[in-house]
C-alpha cells in the first residue's frame, strides 16, 4: 500500500477530480478515498493533525508515504503553479529558536521523473528543503524570515510525518505546488475556513465585508488557488496514469 496525504478540501478536490475510482474509505475520523493500491487521506491544516493521524497510519505498513498539496514560495524564481520536491524538512520552535533540518533525499529515479512532468506541464520544479510553521506567514517579511532558515517552500503539515517516515525507513515524498509567491502576501486575517481548509459562501462574504482592506490580497489568492488546483490536478493525473509512480494498479517505486 502507498499512502498519500492530501490536508484539505480545497487540495484534495482536485486530486479526487483526477481519480474517479477512488471510493470513500470507512472507518476513518477524517475524510479517506481508496483506489487499488493508493490510500488518499485528508488530514487537516497544520502539524497537530498530522502527528495525530500517524497511530492510524503505521498498522497500514505502508512501503511509501506522500504528502500533496500546496506551499507558500520562499524564493524569488517561484511562481503560482511551480513545483518543490522536498529534500528535507526543516522546523523551528518559535521565534529566535534555532531550526532543525531533517534530511530525506528523494531518490534520483524519482526526481528524475517529477522533473519531467513539471517540463511537460511548462512548470518549474525546485529540489529543497521546506519549512513547516505552525502558523501562516502571510506577509512578504515573515516569508522572507522563513526563507533565512535555507528553506525554499513553506507549509505546515510535513514535520511529523517527515520525523515519522524517517525514524521508520520509510520512503516519504513530499511535494508542493505553489500557491503564493514570495512577493504576494495573503490575506492577513485567516479565513474562516475550517479544520478540513472549508469555507462557506457566507462566511467568506462575511469576511470579506468586515475587512475591505483585505480585497486586493483575497482577489489574488482566489485567482492564485484556481491556478495552484489546476496545476495539482494536472500533476496527480501525470502522477497515477498507467505506469506513473502513484499509478493505483500498479506497485509503484520501491524504496
Amino acid at each position: 500500500m502507498r499512502v498519500l496525504l492530501v490536508p484539505t478540501r480545497w487540495e484534495s478536490q482536485p486530486v479526487l477530480g483526477r481519480l474517479p475510482g477512488a471510493m470513500p474509505e470507512p472507518g476513518w475520523d477524517v475524510p479517506a478515498w481508496r483506489t487499488g493500491d493508493l490510500l488518499i487521506v485528508e488530514p487537516g491544516i497544520g502539524p497537530e493533525p498530522t502527528a495525530a493521524l500517524l497511530p492510524r497510519i503505521e498498522p497500514l505498513q505502508p512501503r511509501q508515504v506522500w504528502l500533496f498539496g500546496w506551499c507558500g514560495g520562499l524564493t524569488p524564481e517561484l511562481g503560482v503553479g511551480d513545483l518543490v520536491l522536498a529534500e528535507a524538512t526543516i522546523t523551528s520552535a518559535g521565534t529566535g529558536a534555532p531550526a532543525s533540518r531533517l534530511p530525506h533525499q528523494p531518490p534520483d529515479s524519482l526526481v528524475t521523473q517529477i522533473n519531467r512532468i513539471a517540463e511537460s506541464l511548462g512548470r518549474r520544479m525546485i529540489v529543497g528543503p521546506v519549512l513547516t510553521s505552525g502558523k501562516v506567514l502571510s506577509s512578504v517579511e515573515q516569508k522572507r524570515d522563513g526563507a533565512a532558515t535555507g528553506a525554499v517552500a513553506v507549509e505546515m503539515e510535513a514535520g511529523p510525518l517527515a520525523r515519522w517516515a524517517v525514524a521508520c525507513s520509510l520512503l516519504f515524498v513530499h511535494l508542493r505546488v505553489v500557491l503564493d509567491p514570495l512577493q504576494l502576501p495573503l490575506p492577513p486575517t485567516r479565513l474562516p475556513t475550517d479544520r478540513q481548509g472549508s469555507v462557506t459562501a457566507r462566511d467568506l462574504l462575511l469576511h470579506a465585508l468586515t475587512h475591505p482592506t483585505e480585497w486586493p490580497a483575497l482577489w489574488n489568492l482566489f485567482h492564485q488557488a484556481r491556478v495552484a488546483r489546476r496545476a495539482m490536478a494536472d500533476v496527480i493525473a501525470a502522477l497515477t496514469q498507467p505506469g506513473g509512480l502513484l499509478d493505483p494498479q500498479a506497485a509503484g517505486l520501491r524504496n
